[in-house]
């Protein structure tokens, strides 16, 4: 008998992913009411960029060639220009692969969709030239610092799209430890692409996110299965993920009621990863990815 796991997605299904990413003309993502294109908002931090942020008094050691004289006349002080530094804004997918995300009811596992728009988002990042961080949340935990182009991305989403073995003891590093750790790596205005059910995520988890939402252009994608959407007519089937583990039956009382804590817990993690400043999109387990991202 034949034991070996077969990845998630193979070679051929990852180019093709990657390929039909960099086909659209518009390779922006999302981001809420807007697009916005990779290096359109400018950078916080001052430099020696091309856009101009502000004036200010000149101090020993500026550049003459700073000096902005008519401003100077103006004021009747030395002011010297200032611009936003040109500085790597790079993208960071983020992948979690821990063990709430190895379920499916129908045609995949939320981690294998989860895998899936982590590289189109990947990819669309690639083709329009922004440098790709990622991060696999799992038991063993693997880190790829930004690089750019799409050999990066190739061997990034190969690595991703890894078997994910039964046998592997649950694990979580926990949100608050992700995103202080993302906080230290990137840039303040990356732009973040988070993938999961949020199965782990703790109320002292969120002073964490609300960093992340500053600093970065994060959005948090909320992978979810159609059994957790709308409970089946066929039981027993044991849930998990709202704080504790329900065996729900065909028929029985409580399976309304749960139901309705399911969806209430849904529009819960919706509001208050929004609060956080997150950009909050959920995303099917069975669904195509066209027109999603």
């Amino acid at each position: 008998m034949n034991t070996t796991l077969q990845p998630l997605l193979d070679a051929a299904e990852i180019s093709r992913l990657i390929q039909q990413a960099g086909q659209s003309r518009d390779t922006s993502v999302k981001t809420g009411n807007r697009q916005a294109r990779f290096g359109d908002q400018p950078a916080r931090q001052l430099g020696s960029g091309l856009d101009f942020a502000e004036r200010r008094a000149y101090q020993h050691g500026d550049d003459p060639r700073r000096i902005d004289w008519r401003a100077s006349a103006r004021s009747q002080q030395t002011l010297v220009r200032q611009y936003h530094s040109e500085i790597d804004h790079p993208a960071c997918v983020v992948i979690d692969r821990s063990a709430s995300m190895a379920f499916g009811t129908r045609c995949r596992l939320k981690v294998t969709q989860a895998v899936r728009a982590g590289i189109v988002a990947g990819a669309r990042m690639a083709h329009s030239g922004a440098s790709l961080a990622m991060l696999l949340l799992e038991h063993s935990g693997h880190w790829q610092p930004p690089q750019s182009g799409l050999p990066a991305l190739q061997r990034a989403a190969l690595r991703a799209a890894r078997a994910c073995p039964p046998t592997e003891p649950a694990y979580h590093p926990g949100w608050s430890h992700i995103g202080q750790s993302l906080l230290t790596k990137l840039p303040a205005g990356s732009r973040l692409f988070l993938f999961s059910d949020f199965s782990t995520l703790q109320p002292d988890d969120y002073k964490t996110l609300r960093q992340m939402g500053q600093h970065f252009d994060c959005q948090a994608f909320h992978i979810i299965d159609a059994a957790e959407r709308h409970l089946p007519a066929v039981s027993p089937l044991l849930l998990d993920g709202i704080g504790r583990q329900f065996l729900v039956h065909p028929g029985s009382a409580g399976k309304a009621t749960l139901q309705m804590r399911l969806q209430q817990h849904q529009q819960q993690l919706k509001q208050s990863l929004q609060k956080s400043g997150l950009q909050y999109r959920q995303l099917n387990s069975e669904q195509s990815l066209q027109g999603k991202l």
